[in-house]
């Protein structure tokens, strides 16, 4: 049985869905299905937190019911099967209309599943209008991948009925994120005319040729931008949508395509970019010596993000040279990519290199001098533990050097994290309880959860 999580937008519910446990990949599997209110044709369904189900799901199925008679649910253009690559996927299957559909120049109807919404009253009017694409989505996609098995039916007819020579048919598989507001405020949602053409498409994943494959393939395609960017403020606030369109005739919404065209489909993934990490914020003393003489000292924060990967961001915001009527506004100083190594509960952080300082964004400050430097070399040495930041950035500037120290010089108990463990016992290198630390010494700090720390005075 698959386990089920939920993606939830920040405004609202709007894909509740099958993820993975890092909760950036987004699984349609197909697990959920049942029978409409009228017992004609499947619908399918997520399953949100409450585990109440949400239909993102649509077909054209309620359109083919115009046509079908007393046809069973299963013969229908989009019908479930229940052994698929891993459990039940999806069977989309190209259908004659018969003799109503040949009457309006609608004579077939491809299988298709789509996330959005089908209005089936329209759709004997105006099928491409019918569709409606996309639902919001707070996430940024990536990589669009799945499984598919293919078969073309035997003839490929037009909306006139007519065989189309020398034509055969394809599936097709894609998926398109687009912004759902235009430049006026107005919502935007995609239809059959425009799902591939909208100015507001940002990007499109399509997997491609889909043609005769008997044995279950992979697909894998990246989101395309272009040179389109996304906003993250926009994103969060489900400002953009996003459809996964599968068929089993790739001009299906033309009425152009060979019955008896199958498409199966399962374990569909998007994989979307990870959310970015959270900066930890370390409030201590800041002591600035110019060149040797010191200045007057001072609060401030400074953030360290943890990157995943062996390596941090240290950012010090607003950094002012001084504290004075003259004190000099420098900028936020931010180092990237700092190589880490952690020993005993305590992060050892150390990089050189040259960075560019931004403009601070304290209200009523203006003429930041750090944007007005270009690059400038910096070198970062700092001990890290759960809630103490010790830090020495030492930056040369027109012949002077400017030492920035963060905190103090951890002392053992210092870089304990209390929240973690309470402190038992001190004691030297060579078991002995010590009352007290001397400097220069090792000592073996042991904590109330059984753990040792070793540190330096």
């Amino acid at each position: 049985m698959k386990k089920l999580f939920t993606l939830l937008t920040a405004a609202f519910c709007t894909a509740n869905v099958m993820a993975a446990d890092d909760g950036n990949i987004v699984r349609y599997d197909f697990e959920h299905y049942k029978l409409d209110s009228r017992s004609k044709y499947y619908v399918w369904y997520e399953l949100d937190a409450d585990n109440a189900e949400t239909e993102i799901w649509a077909s054209g199925n309620s359109g083919f019911a115009m046509t079908a008679g007393n046809a069973a649910a299963d013969t229908y253009p989009t019908s479930p099967v229940a052994e698929g690559l891993d459990g039940a996927c999806i069977k989309l299957e190209t259908k004659s209309t018969g003799f109503l559909g040949n009457l309006v120049k609608m004579p077939l109807a491809a299988g298709n599943l789509f996330v959005g919404t089908f209005d089936s009253s329209a759709a004997m009017s105006d099928a491409m209008k019918a569709t409606k694409f996309g639902l919001p989505f707070d996430k940024k996609p990536l990589r669009f991948t799945g499984y598919y098995k293919y078969k073309a039916g035997a003839t490929v007819t037009d909306k006139d009925n007519k065989e189309v020579s020398g034509k055969t048919d394809q599936g097709r598989i894609y998926s398109v994120l687009y912004r759902n507001v235009d430049s006026d405020g107005n919502p935007v949602l995609l239809n059959g005319k425009d799902v591939l053409t909208n100015p507001n498409i940002v990007a499109i994943a399509d997997a491609g040729e889909i043609t005769d494959i008997d044995a279950w393939t992979p697909f894998e395609v990246e989101y395309n931008y272009g040179d389109k960017t996304i906003d993250a403020d926009i994103l969060s606030a489900g400002g953009y949508s996003l459809t996964v369109v599968f068929t089993s005739s790739v001009e299906g919404a033309s009425f152009v395509g060979a019955v008896g065209s199958t498409l199966y489909v399962d374990m569909v993934a998007i994989e979307c970019e990870a959310d970015a990490p959270e900066a930890k914020e370390f409030k201590d003393n800041l002591q600035v010596t110019l060149n040797t003489t010191p200045m007057e000292p001072q609060q401030a924060s400074i953030f360290v993000t943890d990157k995943g990967n062996g390596k941090y961001t240290l950012s010090l915001p607003n950094f002012i040279l001084g504290t004075d009527a003259n004190a000099m506004p420098i900028g936020t100083i931010t180092i990237e990519d700092v190589e880490g190594t952690e020993a005993d509960g305590v992060v050892k952080l150390s990089t050189t290199q040259t960075i560019t300082i931004k403009e601070g964004d304290l209200e009523g400050i203006t003429g930041w001098l750090g944007p007005q430097l270009n690059e400038i070399p910096v070198t970062l040495n700092a001990e890290m533990t759960g809630d103490k930041l010790y830090a020495e950035i030492d930056i040369p500037f027109n012949g002077m050097i400017i030492k920035v120290v963060f905190g103090s010089k951890g002392t053992g108990i210092d870089h304990v994290n209390a929240s973690a463990s309470h402190v038992t016992g001190v004691y030297t290198i060579d078991g002995m309880k010590a009352d007290n630390m001397q400097s220069g010494n090792i000592y073996i700090i042991r904590k109330a959860d059984g753990k040792t720390v070793k540190v330096i005075k």
